[in-house]
């Protein structure tokens, strides 16, 4: 997983100058979270995604936007796009918009994040896929 977050990141400082890229390495690099395992709730309003330990991501169905604080104290307004299959989380903050995929599919979950800012002329994309697994009930 590494090395792939390695060439993503090199994939998207290639077109920027060289005074770019050394700001832009250490940020990339630091955006790429990845999770062990998600859980994740949905209701008749709301769809909810929680990564490993960390606080849930409340999304609206509505398409209205929410508001969500990561462990860092960054806030993000936080929009969603349900699908059939898919779900997409569209995080905007202050310098940047993350892009979050969640396609299901009967035997996985397949994970694809962008990264966009106004200083990379490519995006930041990567994608993993999770083995899917039911909650155990209550």
């Amino acid at each position: 997983l590494l090395s792939r977050s390695q060439t993503a990141v090199q994939a998207t400082l290639e077109p920027l100058n060289f005074a770019l890229r050394a700001i832009a390495s250490k940020r990339l690099e630091a955006a790429i979270d990845w999770c062990r395992r998600y859980h994740f709730t949905i209701d008749d309003s709301s769809m909810s995604i929680q990564c490993d330990e960390r606080p849930a991501v409340l999304g609206s169905l509505s398409g209205a936007s929410t508001s969500y604080t990561n462990r860092q104290g960054t806030s993000y307004s936080v929009t969603v796009r349900p699908g059939e299959d898919h779900a997409v989380f569209t995080f905007t903050g202050q310098y940047a918009t993350q892009i979050t995929t969640y396609r299901f599919t009967d035997t996985e979950l397949q994970v694809t994040k962008e990264i966009h800012n106004e200083n990379l002329e490519v995006p930041l994309r990567m994608q993993i896929s999770y083995a899917r697994t039911q909650a155990a009930s209550p």
